[in-house]
């Protein structure tokens, strides 16, 4: 396998810091008492891997799981508490952003290629990596430039880069080597790169996505962003991702829809309408979808208060409709629900 890497109206209920939609209330009192992926160097994987917020596990649905409807048992990753970021690194060993209810601290931790591949007789392996930080406020997703740096969205209206020395330094409390606090974050949830290595982060309550440049990520700093999309579609935008042609490609958790924007429509700040908008079919097969990944030229999507993953071909992708997907996983298997973020990855 080559390199791989990943890519609400409100409730007043609060988890462990973080401030969920409010199909997630639920789960919040709970536990109070998720391609060709965005970087450029990725090779991109085959297998869907999912961060599950309400059963504490990180799944992998395999390539063959992938190609038939039904209700497949995924393998599972058993990690402390919630997932809210996944991504793999250059090395195929997943990074994670897992929430440990013991020490009430978030951690990012990495899981070893090798550890992955032994799932099956051991799914709770313990981490080769665990970093902490002060900074950490209400952390969300994750994602690797193509230098190999890891990026932290923080809902708390910032963005913090842990460069490639600070992750092979082991374990420890490290402060980010770049802090982004931009007037233009508004409640961001995740962030990918375009083939140029800008960063483009979504604005869940402003229902906008924003683009930084490389040459804006170098220090810390309060940059406004090179470019602001706020599409009228927007209706809470979860996470993003590009594809092969570097179109932008955006869910609505509350609009039902998955909209894609061509590279053009995004080279400048506007309101530009959709070029494709999908929407649910009789099956309901976008429910507050949340997070896809592309999976070679094919779209998946992980609807967060189902659990349910709808695959659409690459066909399905050239113009607008309510297309039945060409594989439906159902939610009767319970593990992607609560998605937080998903990626495309490597077989264990």
């Amino acid at each position: 396998m080559g390199s791989i890497c990943s890519n609400r109206a409100f409730g007043s209920i609060t988890a462990a810091g973080r401030i969920w939609p409010a199909g997630i209330v639920s789960i919040a009192l709970a536990m109070a008492a998720v391609a060709v992926p965005s970087a450029a160097w990725c090779a991109g994987g085959t297998n869907l891997w999912v961060a599950s917020y309400s059963t504490a596990e990180i799944q992998q649905y395999s390539a063959s799981q992938l190609k038939k409807s039904g209700n497949p048992v995924p393998l599972k990753l058993t990690v402390p508490d919630f997932t809210t970021g996944i991504a793999f690194d250059k090395k195929s060993n997943l990074w994670a952003l897992i929430y440990d209810d013991v020490s009430k601290k978030y951690e990012l931790v990495e899981f070893s290629k090798a550890q992955l591949k032994a799932l099956k007789s051991m799914p709770d392996p313990i981490p080769v990596v665990v970093i902490t930080s002060d900074a950490f406020g209400e952390p969300g997703g994750i994602n690797f430039d193509k230098q190999g740096n890891l990026w932290i969205v923080d809902e708390g209206n910032f963005l913090f880069k842990f460069s490639v020395a600070q992750l092979s330094g082991g374990s420890g409390n490290d402060t980010p080597a770049v802090t982004i606090s931009s007037p233009d974050f508004d409640d961001p949830y995740f962030v990918v790169f375009d083939k140029s290595g800008s960063a483009w982060v979504d604005n869940y309550d402003s229902d906008t996505v924003v683009k930084f440049t490389l040459g804006q990520l170098t220090s810390s700093g309060s940059p406004g962003a090179a470019v602001v999309i706020g599409s009228s579609d927007f209706d809470g935008p979860g996470e993003i991702a590009f594809d092969q042609k570097g179109n932008l490609w955006v869910p609505n958790y509350q609009g039902d829809t998955v909209l894609m924007f061509t590279k053009m429509q995004i080279a400048s700040s506007g309101s530009p309408a959709p070029t494709v908008i999908l929407t649910k079919d009789i099956n309901d097969s976008l429910d507050h979808p949340w997070g896809i990944a592309f999976l070679g030229a094919n779209l998946a999507v992980v609807n967060y208060d189902t659990g349910t993953i709808s695959k659409y071909a690459s066909s399905q992708l050239k113009t607008s409709g309510s297309p039945t997907p060409k594989v439906f996983l159902n939610q009767s298997t319970g593990a992607a629900s609560d998605n937080s973020q998903v990626t495309a990855g490597p077989s264990s």
